[in-house]
């Protein structure tokens, strides 16, 4: 079989790669002048990927529908990723993308609609958690995914204190073959990432009464390896994508937890 270049994420990690700090990346609206390739991600417009679950409860459609809005002065490229569960769309998010000359991909902000139902499956409402734009509320861009990723490069994928959006993610390994559901995939890279700031389907109140709409979960010790799906033509979409979402309704879950032989590694990360 020919091996697919595709991303691998590592969930478990050694105490020195959880000490690592996240490093801000340094934007020049400049750089974006003659944009380059990212080789992980392909961002050509009308591009469509499509996932669904083994059980087909859970679905999700990433598209990329052309260009963005002009923010901080750099010409984006619109993403449109969609979710559904069960028949019922639960989330449609606009991600605003952009490479610079040397090919990284980076992420300027993104708008989100989250549906939220009764239980009986009737809207009940919508609102716009976790959505945010550089330049917006003192929001600065990430660096999606690097053009040359190295072992110990540790990037903020997006910098928005104010909107709770402090995603980042520390490469772990690089030029790994991993081979899931009888297929191989050749260039994996692994990743870890700390935490997840997730949009809850059932939003709740504080002692303050005031509404709950997010919750931060620890990311970490969910499985041993995700592979990420990656946007284009070599088997994929990017790890806040897909029906499979890990660890919650916003993020991928694939499989449902680490081969036997790695089980005991979480248990002891945990104590």
């Amino acid at each position: 079989m020919t091996p697919r270049r595709a991303l691998a994420l590592l969930l478990i990690a050694s105490p020195a790669a959880l000490a690592a700090e996240p490093v801000l990346p340094t934007f020049d609206a400049a750089a974006f002048a003659s944009p380059g390739a990212n080789r992980w991600f392909d961002l050509t417009p009308g591009l469509v990927r499509s996932h669904a679950d083994a059980s087909g409860k859970e679905a999700s459609t990433l598209t990329i529908t052309g260009p963005g809005p002009v923010i901080l002065g750099v010409p984006t490229i619109t993403l449109l990723d969609e979710a559904w569960e069960e028949g019922r769309i639960v989330e449609r998010t606009f991600d605003y993308l952009a490479t610079d000359a040397a090919g990284n991909l980076w992420y300027f902000g993104e708008d989100v609609t989250n549906f939220r139902y009764d239980d009986a499956g009737l809207l009940t409402g919508t609102d716009d958690a976790s959505a945010w734009r550089a330049g917006v509320n003192g929001a600065r861009p990430g660096i999606l995914f690097p053009a040359d990723p190295v072992a110990g490069m540790d990037l903020f994928q997006e910098h928005a204190p104010a909107d709770e959006a402090m995603d980042h993610a520390e490469v772990i390994a690089t030029g790994l073959t991993l081979t899931i559901a009888g297929q191989t995939f050749a260039g994996v890279v692994q990743t870890f990432e700390p935490y997840r700031e997730v949009t809850l389907l059932e939003p709740t109140v504080n002692a303050d009464g005031q509404p709950v709409t997010t919750q931060t979960l620890a990311v970490g010790p969910a499985a041993s390896q995700i592979a990420i799906k990656q946007i284009g033509t070599n088997g994929g979409g990017d790890y806040r994508s897909g029906p499979d979402r890990d660890p919650y309704p916003r993020w991928s879950r694939s499989p449902a937890g680490p081969e036997r032989p790695s089980n005991p590694a979480p248990l002891i990360a945990i104590k």
